[in-house]
């Protein structure tokens, strides 16, 4: 998600529908969710991690948070020791795209009028 601004929980979310709609089933694509967009929401919620899973599930996404630290030990490259706050996260996309969803209907319709896609 890199080169969208992301200045409100509104814009992350905008993002999210966004992606939501373009990414293919079954795509992954990691991230990392500024803490100071989510000590807004979070301060409210005692668990973070619900917090994400719901913010994330209702646009389709299944998320799971990363471990900072398990990245900058499991890589050869040197990381900043100084505390990261930022979430991590990695998401798998659970919904069609609209583009697989226009293709699924049109082989359906296909399908129904005894035609076969020649593809």
């Amino acid at each position: 998600m890199q080169g969208f601004p992301m200045m409100t929980l509104a814009n992350f979310e905008e993002v999210l529908s966004m992606l939501s709609s373009l990414a293919m089933e079954g795509s992954f694509f990691l991230g990392e969710l500024p803490t100071f967009l989510s000590d807004a929401e979070t301060e409210i919620k005692s668990n973070t991690k619900q917090w994400l899973d719901k913010l994330f599930m209702s646009n389709g996404f299944r998320v799971e948070m990363i471990n900072h630290k398990g990245v900058s030990e499991s890589s050869k490259e040197e990381f900043a020791s100084a505390h990261y706050s930022n979430k991590l996260f990695v998401a798998e996309q659970l919904r069609l795209s609209d583009d697989q969803v226009r293709h699924l209907l049109f082989t359906t319709n296909l399908s129904f009028l005894g035609l076969t896609p020649s593809w």
